[in-house]
Formats: structure tokens, sequence, C-alpha cells
């Protein structure tokens, strides 16, 4: 069953479609893949991506090439269409 989560919401979410990459792993080994943002806030973005993520997985996120790699964790996770799925992050730091 999909809902809304506004009420709940600290912050305005912006609707951005932008690629991101994100690094899945540890400080020895790690893997790369990208994902495309639906949605930002100050502190976290929805996406979707065709990695299987874990709840409470930690993940890094890179959302411009100016920018360096920022923590994030994932909050949520559900399947979307064909081999894809949503994810919510919240921002870590």
């Amino acid at each position: 069953m999909l809902f809304d989560n506004t009420e709940r919401r600290k912050e305005r979410r912006y609707v951005i479609y932008h690629t991101i990459e994100y690094i899945i792993g540890t400080e020895t080994s790690h893997e790369k893949a990208k994902g495309l943002t639906m949605n930002i806030s100050y502190s976290g973005l929805c996406f979707y991506t065709q990695k299987l993520l874990y709840r409470g997985q930690e993940i890094k996120i890179k959302r411009s090439p100016t920018l360096s790699y920022q923590a994030a964790k994932v909050q949520w996770i559900q399947k979307a269409h064909g081999n894809y799925y949503k994810v919510g992050l919240s921002l870590l730091n």
C-alpha cells in the first residue's frame, strides 16, 4: 500500500530529476552505481536505482561532479517497475 508521508516531513521536498553517483561497500571494497533522484530536501532524497539496497544500509552519494561524497542511510526501499527500486535516504553528517 502506498501512502503520503507529507504530514511527517520536517522540510519541504523539491522535485528534481538528476543522475547521482553512489558508493556501496566498505573502505577496502566498494562498488559505484548510479541512480535518478525524484525529489530532495535539506536532510534527504528519494531516488530510483537498479541496485537492491537494504533498510539501515549506509552508502555514500555524490549529487554533483563538483561536490564530494556524502554519507547517507537507507530509510526505506520498495520495488518499483521492472528492475528498479525506489529508495528513501536520510543524509548523515
